[in-house]
């Protein structure tokens, strides 16, 4: 079957614990899979038909969706927190992966006591338009120097007075002997698409629909586990007391009492287990997600909508699946 083709364009993995590393574990947890040639090892198909992975550097992802070279892009916010492109890119979801701050931190000897000890100071930076505009509101003037990288140590270096900076684990700033005075902004990886995606047609939906698919079971996957059990009874004081993340699927014993299957946040797991023990249940186990359970699975649609806001599962939906 030939489909219309759809590209992804995702950051190049280190090796190390980066964007690149998370997005590739959340699209492996969904079961999406990609293979390199020996001639090129920057793109290729996924076992997706129809899907096209594109390794980037991450501070080209943005850049390059905005151009239309990618049709969808898994970047930070602080990314696009630096550009200004409200016309070009649709914010399809937000994925949840790899949080950090973008903090402002200036030299510990420094005499900071408020943001208007910056006026007219320079500030070192890998976000020299978010940092500029960010700024601004604020109604002070600042110079900056674009980096990529090593920004903590041009003002240990005394090169700049501060230095904008996404903030994991501190350790750089604490190591350049810095302290950190602001949060400009909160970050996670986003999934964006190009606008000019909204003018394609059914072909390049359903290629969509089908990836999106398999980006939900790696959100569920990733962060969610399935728990079944049996329960005396599921009023709803017993149904408010379970961590669940959506209605649970029930069904009657003829021993009495009720058939679970409870879809838990991971991190809830030991508080759902306690409360499954108190009612007087019984778990029977716990496995991962790998599939959806639906076809017309409400979050799916969402992402559909948020590209193609009129869009509707045709019917049959099956027609739709691409195997």
């Amino acid at each position: 079957m030939n489909v219309e083709k759809l590209s992804l364009g995702i950051q190049k993995p280190t090796g190390k614990t980066n964007l690149g590393e998370e997005t590739v574990a959340l699209l492996a947890a969904g079961e999406l899979s990609w293979k390199w040639t020996e001639e090129r090892r920057d793109f290729g198909p996924t076992n997706l038909e129809g899907l096209e992975i594109v390794l980037m550097r991450n501070g080209d992802l943005v850049p390059e969706c905005v151009r239309g070279d990618v049709d969808l892009v898994v970047t930070g916010r602080d990314k696009l927190w630096n550009y200004d492109y409200p016309n070009q890119l649709i914010e399809v979801a937000n994925l949840g992966i790899s949080p950090c701050n973008v903090d402002l931190c200036v030299r510990q000897d420094f005499p900071y006591t408020k943001l208007e000890d910056l006026n007219n100071r320079t500030i070192a930076t890998s976000y020299p338009k978010g940092t500029k505009r960010w700024f601004n509101k604020q109604g002070i003037k600042v110079k900056t120097i674009p980096y990529e990288g090593g920004e903590e140590t041009s003002v240990a270096r005394g090169k700049a007075v501060a230095c904008v900076v996404v903030a994991a684990s501190g350790k750089t700033i604490r190591d350049n002997e810095l302290q950190t005075v602001a949060t400009l902004i909160q970050s996670e990886a986003l999934m964006l698409a190009n606008s000019d995606l909204k003018n394609r047609g059914n072909q390049t939906q359903k290629v969509a629909w089908n990836f999106f698919r398999m980006l939900v079971t790696g959100l569920w996957s990733t962060q969610y586990v399935m728990v079944d059990a049996n329960l005396p009874l599921l009023d709803d004081a017993t149904l408010a007391s379970l961590p669940c993340a959506k209605s649970p699927t029930i069904s009657n014993l003829q021993s009495g009492g009720i058939a679970t299957k409870l879809m838990i946040p991971r991190n809830n797991l030991q508080e759902a287990r306690l409360k499954i023990y108190q009612t007087g249940g019984e778990e029977l186990g716990q496995y991962d997600i790998k599939r959806l359970p639906n076809l017309d699975e409400p979050q799916v649609t969402a992402l559909m909508r948020a590209i193609w806001p009129e869009w509707e599962l045709p019917t049959p939906p099956w027609s739709y699946l691409i195997t």
